[in-house]
């Protein structure tokens, strides 16, 4: 059975920036679930942001890529990414978290 690990990342400042860690960098992004077949999970993510449309989703996903790898995870697996085509509509991202050797990641 999983271990279920549940990760609430909220980027609430609208003019804070938001980068990737050198871990983060690592961190292979898919929304495949093949390339996650046979890896270990190691946690579900969801971040958000004040922002909306592609800033805004760039900041969840960037949350989310540092948190994996923060939970010891190399691959982001995403399953949902949504938001508002205007600032204070908010954006909204979730996915797994997965380690994974050779093949997947």
């Amino acid at each position: 059975m999983r271990k279920l690990i549940e990760v609430a990342l909220l980027a609430i400042g609208v003019t804070g920036c938001v980068s990737l860690t050198p871990e983060g960098q690592r961190v292979r992004i898919t929304n495949n679930p093949d390339v996650v077949r046979g890896c270990e999970f190691v946690g579900n993510l969801r971040s958000g942001s004040m922002l909306g449309g592609g800033t805004g989703e760039e900041r969840a996903q960037v949350d989310m890529q540092n948190e994996t790898a923060r939970l010891g995870g190399n691959v982001l697996f995403l399953t949902s990414s949504h938001g508002g085509p205007n600032l204070g509509a908010g954006a909204w991202s979730s996915g797994e978290a997965y380690r994974c050797t050779s093949g997947g990641a």
